[in-house]
Formats: structure tokens, C-alpha cells, sequence
């Protein structure tokens, strides 16, 4: 299951995933931060991880793997420590811990480029992929592909919603130390990967969730920002897939 909330840049619609493994089914449940459209009060995370826990029984699951990408990563950790039994593997991309350092307050050059009223290819490209020349034309390639795609899009998004997710990270990165110490409880297999530069929910705080989760590894993809599975979409699916399969285990040359 993947958990990312439609609250996103428009641009950002229709990621890439990888095929799920074998007996297994990928599902995307269309996830929100709901947002009050008087007060533009948004609620807190609580609603969104009990909604989700809620699908997953709803279709009758009774195990699953998360993949949470950015903010969806905040879901994925609240699920697997809600509901430990239901959770068996989880892979945590380009997101942070509760508490973690960096996230509550954004740089000017990133929240100039997440909070743009009329977001355009450029701040896409810089608050997603590197300044690099690679970087970037892989960064095109991934816009070339979505905007490929016609079946099924998903809805689009508005400045409410948008303001929403802001205000979520913003209370979810109120520097707390304590609030670490809960990452001791989430003992599922988990792989946290990002790339070596993400200037949004910091490369840092992916480290910072790899040492103090008690079962998990660790996987930083080079010359990347916060959209390094959107640069590497292949070599990320195939160490999907085989942390998810019964391996579990990435070898440290795969790269």
C-alpha cells in the first residue's frame, strides 16, 4: 500500500510505484488532509491514519507493507505503531520522523518553491531534483512520463489543500526530541531511502530514522533531491522489490 496524501503539487500526481510482488496487490488509497473550507483550519494526522486503517480493513487485508513517500512517509510510521500486527515491512522514502530537526520551518529557497500559487516546471525541478544537468533532464523525462499518462488522473488539488499539507509538516517538525524515543516501537523490516540531498525533508532526517529504527536499512541515491525515486525510478522499484520479497535484505553493491 502506498500512502501519499493528495495534497501535493498537481505536477506530482501519478508517481511511478513498483509492481508489487508476487501474491501480493498494490493499492493507492486516495488520501487527504482534510481541511475546514471556512476557517482553512486543517486536521491533524490523526484523521488521515485512522481513515487508512479503516481501508485497509474495509477490503478485509489482514497484513500489509507501506510504502510512504514524503509526507506519506509521517502516515506510514503512525500506522505501523498503531497497528503493529497489520504492518509487516515498510519502506519510508524521502520523509522524516516526528520531531525531526530541519522540517518546521522550511528554508526560503524551498517553501519559496513548495508554496508557489502557480507552480510551473521550474520550481518543480528545484525542489525535486538537483541543480545538476543529469539531475535535471531526468527530472523532464519524469514530467514527460505523467503527463504521458490519460487513464484514471488523479483530481486536482487547490491552495487549501496545499496550505493544509504546509501547516501538517509544520506541527509534525516541531523540534521534540522525545518524540524519537517512539521509533522503538515500529520492529517491522524497514527500508528508508532518499536521495543525497533533499532539501525538503533532509537527507539527515533519513539517517536520523534509519538509526533509530531497530530493523531497518538504509539507501541513499546519489546526485538526488527529494524526488529521487522519480530520477531513479527503475533501481528504486527493483530495491522494492526485493526488500519486499521474502530476501528482505539489500545487498550494499546493487547501486
Amino acid at each position: 500500500m502506498a500512502t501519499q496524501p493528495q495534497v501535493e503539487s498537481d505536477m506530482k500526481q501519478n508517481e511511478e510505484l513498483p509492481e508489487p510482488t508476487t501474491g501480493s496487490q498494490l493499492t493507492t488509497p486516495n488520501l487527504s488532509i482534510e481541511v475546514d473550507r471556512d476557517t482553512f483550519v486543517y486536521r491533524r494526522f490523526g484523521n488521515t491514519k485512522r481513515d487508512t486503517i479503516a481501508f485497509v480493513s474495509a477490503l478485509g487485508l489482514k497484513s500489509v507493507d507501506l510504502l510512504g513517500y514524503s509526507l506519506g512517509g509521517y502516515i506510514a510510521q503512525e500506522m505501523a505503531l498503531l497497528q503493529p500486527r497489520l504492518v509487516r515491512r515498510i519502506v519510508l522514502a524521502a520523509t522524516a520522523p516526528r520531531g525531526g530537526p530541519r522540517i518546521h520551518r522550511w528554508s526560503d529557497k524551498v517553501y519559496s518553491q513548495a508554496a508557489a500559487d502557480v507552480p510551473g516546471v521550474a520550481h518543480f525541478l528545484g525542489l525535486f531534483f538537483s541543480g545538476s544537468e543529469e539531475s535535471r533532464a531526468k527530472g523532464m523525462a519524469y514530467l514527460g512520463r505523467i503527463s504521458a499518462r490519460k487513464a484514471e488522473p488523479d483530481q486536482q488539488t487547490d491552495l487549501a489543500t496545499r496550505d493544509a499539507q504546509l501547516a501538517a509538516i509544520t506541527e509534525w517538525g516541531i523540534p521534540d526530541e522525545s518524540r524519537l524515543n517512539r521509533l522503538a516501537g515500529i520492529t517491522q523490516p524497514t527500508f528508508v531511502a532518499n536521495g543525497d540531498n533533499d532539501e525538503m525533508m533532509h537527507t539527515a532526517n533519513s539517517a536520523l530514522l534509519a538509526e533509530r529504527l531497530p530493523n531497518s536499512q538504509l539507501r541513499i541515491y546519489p546526485d538526488a533531491n527529494h524526488g529521487f525515486l522519480y530520477q531513479y525510478p527503475e533501481l528504486f522499484a527493483d530495491h522494492v522489490r526485493t526488500f519486499l520479497s521474502d530476501e528482505g535484505l539489500l545487498g550494499t553493491g546493487d547501486m
